[in-house]
């Protein structure tokens, strides 16, 4: 059965999300990010962090308060240059904060050590990386990064949330001076619901016919094109008996185009999954409207579609990430 979670769309990042091995069993005995370690084991009051999950669309992190192993955070999310107000986030033990990339727990995962260049700064990262099909991940993750360590995730060549900057109480203007990423905005890519493959929705969709659910799952991204699968279940994402998949297909430039431009950003809406923070996109096709609302990780929240005197609503039930 699927988790009802709260999405945070807030970032992305994504989009979803935990830390490398984030484990309700305790506090990691190493001192590694393989071991499930953190930069949030040595925070201080101040330290804060930034990362761009999309053009103009940024997510920062604040160390507000420390108890022991408990961490308090501030978050800010700015979403199509529109800043949110700053909300502070329930304490956590250091090694459950999340982070912006989840690695797999299913495939092999080497470790490595790189030495970087990155905004004008030398750093020595530990690199997770994994093979999906035939898609490439890399994670990189630094040491010196303040709250949490994570540096940016590179997908088939294409370089996904990453980080904008960093500091603390005594460098509130951030260490980061050059360039942090040249190549990010130069060709669309895809929200992170579909880039990994595992990732689950369900969906309750109310039309002049019924009620009905859905459960869609992301099955493969090879850089380009996602692959995913529709099939009707019941309301805990189970399905149906004899129910059979209906395979579906995004490109990154179809994902461009179909949503450029939101039509309001940072708008709240409630539906069974939680209290969501999204962007609406609005589209007409002759005498009938559609209104969407899509989290930052590219599922949609809730959808209406009104056709004369006809309406369909589409709402988030549950959502899983890998």
């Amino acid at each position: 059965m699927l988790r009802m979670s709260m999405a945070w769309c807030a970032a992305l990042c994504v989009l979803a999300l935990a830390t490398v091995n984030a484990s309700a069993a305790g506090r990691p005995e190493g001192t590694e990010f393989k071991d499930g370690w953190n930069t949030c084991a040595t925070a201080k009051v101040g330290d804060w962090v930034e990362y761009e999950f999309a053009k103009d669309s940024f997510r920062r992190v604040e160390v507000k308060a420390i108890n022991g192993d408990k961490v308090t955070l501030t978050e800010t999310l700015t979403v199509n240059g529109k800043a949110n107000p700053p909300k502070d986030k329930k304490a956590a033990d250091w090694w459950m904060i999340k982070m912006p990339a989840t690695l797999p727990t299913n495939m092999q995962v080497d470790w490595s050590s790189k030495e970087i260049t990155y905004g004008g700064v030398k750093m020595s990262c530990d690199v997770a990386a994994w093979t999906n099909g035939a898609l490439s991940n890399e994670v990189y993750y630094c040491k010196e990064v303040k709250c949490g360590g994570y540096v940016k995730m590179v997908m088939g060549g294409q370089v996904s949330v990453f980080l904008k900057n960093y500091g603390d109480s005594t460098k509130k203007e951030g260490y980061l001076s050059g360039a942090v990423n040249t190549d990010s905005n130069k060709a669309p890519t895809l929200p992170t619901f579909y880039t990994t493959a595992g990732n689950t929705a369900v969906f309750k969709n109310v039309s002049p016919a019924g009620e009905t659910y859905t459960r869609r799952e992301a099955e493969g991204y090879d850089g380009k094109i996602a692959t995913f699968s529709d099939t009707p279940c019941d309301k805990d994402g189970k399905p149906l008996a004899d129910a059979k998949p209906t395979a579906g297909s995004l490109s990154n430039e179809d994902w461009a185009k179909r949503y450029a431009k939101p039509a309001a950003t940072g708008e709240k809406i409630t539906v069974p999954a939680g209290e969501l923070l999204c962007s609406r996109f609005d589209t007409t096709e002759g005498k009938a409207t559609k209104k969407e609302w899509l989290t930052a990780e590219g599922v949609v929240a809730k959808s209406e579609l009104k056709d004369g005197d006809k309406t369909t609503t589409t709402e988030l039930i549950a959502v899983r990430f890998r």
